[in-house]
C-alpha cells in the first residue's frame, strides 16, 4: 500500500503497514546536530566514536542566532529547536540522512518546544511556532509525545492535543515512554504496564503504540533481535546517541521479521498507580478500597489534615496499603478546609511515596472542580467518586466527558434530579438512564470503566419498610450485572467507619500556618468606590410572624415528596408544619422583631473603626472597634491573606465608607414550647422550635435584601430568585461573629451594643454569649463587590497576643478579645 499525502487515509495506511512489517523510526537529532557538516566550528573529541568522524562539529552562537536573532539580548547556543528557524537547511539534511538510512518516520526538531524549556532562553513566545499548532499547520502526519519520563506530562500533552487546532482533523498519536534502568520502570516509578494503562484512553483506532527506549544500546539491540522473531514489535528506532548508521543497522535487522499482531484487548477495568491493577473478578474476586484517607470517615485523618500534618497523614495512607488496600479513596471535603488546594497537595505528596503511590487512587469529592484538579495531579489511572444525574443531564454529560478525557474510571451514583433512589426499580431506572447516557454517542464512555453505586441505605433500623434494603441491594447487583456485564459495583462494610461518616461536608477555604506579623503585607484591594448609605442610623422592625408568610417557593421541593422512601413522611411533615404556622398566626403565638443599622466606618489594620456620624469620623472619634482576625497560614498560591477589615476602606484614605449590621429574632416560641412540654407533646415542641429558627433565617434574608436594595441601596436593581439567594449570588456578604470569617463569639456583644439590640428589639445575650431568644440571627453587612466568605483557620499564640493587645481599645471600654 502506497502512501500519498492528501489522498491516502493515514489511519488505514498505518494500520495496514504496522500489521505487514516492523516500521522504522529515526534516531537522535541532538547527536546529528553536533556532527552536522553544516556546523561552523570543529571541537576535538575525546569520546567514543558516535558519528562519521572523531571530530565533533558544533554550531557557534552566531549560527544559532542566524539573521532572525542576530540582535537577541541573551545567549541561545544550545537551543537546538531554534536551528529549525535559523539553520533549516542543516536540519533538513539530517532528516534526509535518516530517510536514506531506511527510516519510515522522521521526528521534527521540537524536543524542547515547550514554554518550560524555552524559558531558559527567554523564547517562550516561539513555542507556537515550534510546537503542535505550527506542526499541524505544517502538515505533520503523526503527533509524537516523545521520550516520556513522567506519565503526568504525557497525560497533559494527550489531554491538550486536540485543543486550539482550529477544527482540523486529529492526527494519529504515538507515545514514546522511557524505561530508565534495568528495574523496568519510568523515572517517575511506573512499570511499563502501569504506564500504558495510564495513557491507554488516548489511543485512536487501537492502543497508542508505545516505544520503550533503552539508553544502553548494545543490550537494547540484542534484546530487540531476540524479541522480534516472537512478534513483539511494530516500531523500532533509535534514541539519544544514535545516528543514521544505527538506524540503517536496525532497519536491516528488522527486515523480514514478523510484526506484533494487533489484537483487540479484552474489555476489563484497568487501573494504575506505580503498578498495574486489572480488575478481573475471576482472579482477584474483590477489590479492597481503603477509606481511611477520607475526612468524613476518619477523625484521626481529619485532624491531621486540618492541622496541616500531611507527613503523618501519609502514614494513614501507607498503613492501608500495607494492610491490603488495592485502591485508596481520598476525600478532603470539609467546611474548614480549602478542599481544592488540599487535594492537589495531598496527591502530589502521596505520589512521591512509592509504598503509597503503587496503588491506584480514588479521587472523591462532592465538588467536581476538586475531582478535576485531583485528576490533574496524579499520573496513574484513577477512579472518580462520583458523578450522578442530580446535577441535571447536561452537567452530568459534561462531567462524564471530562472524566473520559483524563482516562479515569467512574462511580455512577443512583441519584437523579428528583433525589436519591430508594426502591429497587428506581435504582435500576436511574442506573440504566445514567449508563445509556454515558456510554451513548454524547460521551462514549467505556462500559468496563463504570462502577455503579446503587446507594447503600441504612439497615436494621427496626422499621418494617427498611427490611428489604439489604436483600434488595444484592438482587439489584445481580440484575445490573446481567444488564451491564462489563460494569462493577461497590460492596462491603467498613467496621471502623465513624458514626457520622456518611455525611459529607461542603468545602470552604482554610489555610495553614504562617507568621501573623508578615501576613498583613498581602491584603486584597477594594473592588469598588464605597456606596454611600441611603440612610445612616438604626431602624426597628416589629410585626407578627404572619407578615413573613408568602407563597411557599415549592418549585425545588416536589422531588422529595415523590421519593419512594421518605416522600410520604416529607409531605406529612410539610403539611403539619404549614398547619402549625397557620395556628401560630391565627392564635398569635409568635412575634418577630429586629434592628438594622448602617454606620460610618473605616478599617484600621485588622479592625474596623465605627463612628457615630461624619463629624466624629472627621475628628477621629470612633464609637467602637470591630476586631478582626486575619488568615495567617502559609498559602501555596498568591491569594491574599484575608480579614474582614479588607472590605472597608482604610482610615486616612479619604474614602467615606460604611459598615452595616442587623439582629433579628422570633419571640414567643419558648413559652408555647413550655406548654407543649407540660402536655408531653415533644413532637409539637420540636416542630415549633424548628419553625421559629426557619422564620428567623427568613427574616434575616429579607432584611439583608432590603438593605441591599433600599436602606443602604448599593444594589437597587437586584432581582434574584430564591435559588440565587440561597447560593449567595448577591453583592456583598453578611458574616456572623463566631463563624469562620470572625470566629470570636464575643464580637457579638460589640455588634449588639452598636445596634442597641436589647433596647430596640428586645434581643438579649447570655453569658456565652448566645442570643436570647435562641431563634435569632445577627451579622455584619459588607457591600464591597469583592468581599467573600473565608475561614480564618487555626489561631496560634502570637495572633492571640496581638488580638488581646491594649492598642485595640478605642478608649471607650474594653476591646473584644479572646
Amino acid at each position: 500500500m502506497e502512501f500519498v499525502r492528501g489522498e491516502t487515509d493515514l489511519f488505514d495506511y498505518l494500520n495496514h503497514m504496522l500489521k505487514k512489517r516492523i516500521m522504522i523510526i529515526d534516531g537522535a537529532m541532538g547527536t546529528m546536530i553536533q556532527v552536522s557538516r553544516a556546523a561552523t566550528s570543529v571541537v576535538p573529541s575525546n569520546t567514543a566514536r558516535i558519528g562519521p568522524s572523531r571530530e565533533q562539529r558544533q554550531f557557534d552562537e552566531a549560527a544559532f542566532r542566524g539573521e532572525r536573532f542576530a540582535d537577541y539580548d541573551r545567549d541561545i547556543q544550545g537551543n537546538n529547536d531554534v536551528l529549525s528557524l535559523t539553520q533549516p537547511d542543516a536540519i533538513r539534511e539530517i532528516h534526509t540522512q535518516y530517510l536514506e538510512a531506511g527510516a519510515d518516520f522522521v521526528e521534527t526538531n521540537t524536543f524542547s518546544g515547550t514554554t518550560i524549556a524555552q524559558a531558559d532562553y527567554g523564547m517562550e513566545d516561539l513555542v507556537h511556532e515550534l510546537n503542535v499548532e505550527a506542526l499541524m499547520e505544517g502538515g505533520v502526519d503523526v503527533i509524537l509525545v516523545e521520550t516520556i519520563f513522567d506519565t503526568l506530562h504525557a497525560k497533559a500533552a494527550l489531554l491538550c492535543r486536540g485543543r486550539g487546532l482550529g477544527g482540523r482533523p486529529q492526527a494519529p498519536v504515538f507515545v514514546s515512554g522511557t524505561i530508565v534502568d534495568q528495574s523496568g520502570r519510568t523515572l517517575s516509578g511506573q512499570t511499563g504496564e502501569a504506564f500504558f494503562t495510564s495513557i491507554r484512553h488516548a489511543s485512536l483506532r487501537g492502543p497508542a503504540p508505545t516505544a520503550p527506549r533503552d539508553q544502553q544500546m548494545k543490550p537494547f539491540m540484542g534484546g530487540t533481535s531476540r524479541h522480534s522473531p516472537r512478534a513483539l514489535l511494530n516500531l523500532a528506532g533509535g534514541c539519544c546517541g544514535s545516528t543514521p548508521d544505527h538506524i540503517a543497522a536496525v532497519a536491516a535487522a528488522m527486515e523480514g521479521m514478523p510484526p506484533r499482531e494487533w489484537k483487540p484487548w479484552e474489555p476489563r477495568m484497568m487501573l494504575s498507580g506505580l503498578e498495574h491493577l486489572c480488575v478481573d473478578f475471576a482472579t482477584i474476586g474483590f477489590v479492597n478500597i481503603g477509606e481511611r484517607c477520607n475526612i468524613a470517615g476518619s477523625r484521626k485523618f481529619k485532624r491531621l489534615i486540618l492541622n496541616g500534618d500531611y507527613a503523618a497523614a501519609m502514614d494513614v495512607a501507607r498503613a492501608q496499603v500495607e494492610d491490603g488496600a488495592q485502591v485508596i479513596d481520598i476525600n478532603l471535603d470539609d467546611g474548614m478546609l480549602d478542599g481544592y488546594k488540599a487535594m492537589g497537595k495531598f496527591l502530589r505528596i502521596a505520589s512521591t511515596e512509592p509504598d503509597i503511590a503503587r496503588v491506584p487512587f480514588m479521587v472523591d469529592s462532592s465538588k467536581f472542580e476538586i475531582v478535576e484538579y485531583g485528576l490533574k495531579n496524579t499520573q496513574g489511572k484513577c477512579i472518580v467518586n462520583s458523578i450522578s444525574l442530580k446535577v441535571g443531564e447536561e452537567e452530568f454529560i459534561r462531567q462524564a466527558r471530562v472524566v473520559k478525557r483524563f482516562g479515569a474510571a467512574v462511580v455512577l451514583m443512583a441519584f437523579d434530579e428528583d433525589g436519591q433512589a430508594a426502591s429497587e426499580e428506581d435504582k435500576i431506572r436511574i442506573c440504566k438512564r445514567s449508563y445509556d447516557l454515558i456510554t451513548g454517542p454524547k460521551v462514549g464512555f467505556p462500559p468496563e470503566d463504570i462502577i455503579f453505586d446503587p446507594n447503600i441505605l441504612t439497615i436494621a433500623t427496626g422499621m418494617d419498610e427498611h427490611n428489604r434494603y439489604a436483600p434488595g441491594l444484592y438482587q439489584l447487583q445481580s440484575r445490573a450485572s446481567r444488564r451491564s456485564a462489563r460494569t462493577s459495583s461497590p460492596k462491603g462494610l467498613d467496621p471502623d467507619t465513624d458514626d457520622d461518616s456518611m455525611f459529607r461536608g461542603q468545602g470552604a477555604p482554610r489555610h495553614v500556618k504562617g507568621d501573623v506579623h508578615d501576613i498583613g503585607k498581602k491584603h486584597p484591594q477594594l473592588c469598588r468606590a464605597p456606596h454611600a448609605a441611603a440612610y445612616v442610623g438604626l431602624e426597628h422592625h416589629s410585626f407578627q410572624a404572619w407578615e413573613l408568610r408568602g407563597k411557599y417557593p415549592n418549585r425545588g421541593y416536589p422531588g422529595i415528596f415523590k421519593d419512594a422512601t421518605v416522600g410520604a413522611e416529607a409531605k406529612k411533615l410539610f403539611d403539619e408544619a404549614t398547619e402549625m404556622l397557620e395556628r401560630a398566626f391565627t392564635e398569635g403565638w409568635l412575634t418577630a422583631a429586629g434592628v438594622v443599622g448602617m454606620f460610618p466606618a473605616n478599617s484600621d489594620g485588622d479592625d474596623i473603626l465605627v463612628f457615630p456620624d461624619e463629624a466624629a469620623r472627621e475628628a477621629g472619634a470612633a464609637a467602637d472597634r470591630l476586631c478582626g482576625l486575619r488568615q495567617q497560614a502559609e498559602k501555596e498560591t498568591e491569594d491574599p491573606y484575608l480579614c474582614q477589615s479588607d472590605f472597608v476602606a482604610p482610615v486616612g484614605s479619604g474614602v467615606k465608607d460604611h459598615v452595616g449590621g442587623f439582629a433579628v429574632a422570633i419571640f414567643g416560641a419558648e413559652a408555647k414550647c413550655e406548654e407543649f412540654l407540660a402536655d408531653h407533646d415533644d413532637y409539637s415542641r420540636i416542630l415549633l422550635q424548628a419553625l421559629a429558627d426557619r422564620l428567623a433565617e427568613a427574616f434575616a434574608e429579607k432584611l439583608h435584601q432590603d438593605m441591599r436594595r433600599e436602606t443602604w441601596g448599593y444594589a437597587p436593581a437586584e432581582d434574584l430568585s430564591p435559588d440565587d439567594l440561597l447560593k449567595c449570588k448577591y453583592q456583598g456578604i453578611r458574616p456572623a461573629p463566631g463563624y469562620p470569617t470572625q470566629p470570636d463569639h464575643t464580637e457579638k456583644r460589640t455588634l449588639w451594643k452598636l445596634l442597641g439590640a436589647e433596647e430596640r428589639a428586645g434581643i438579649q445575650a447570655d453569658r456565652v454569649p448566645r442570643h436570647v431568644p435562641p431563634a435569632a440571627v445577627s451579622a455584619l453587612v459588607f457591600a464591597d463587590p469583592g468581599s467573600q466568605y473565608f475561614a480564618v483557620g487555626n489561631i496560634d499564640r502570637d495572633q492571640v497576643k496581638d488580638y488581646a493587645a491594649p492598642a485595640r481599645d478605642v478608649g471607650i471600654g474594653p476591646a473584644s478579645g479572646i
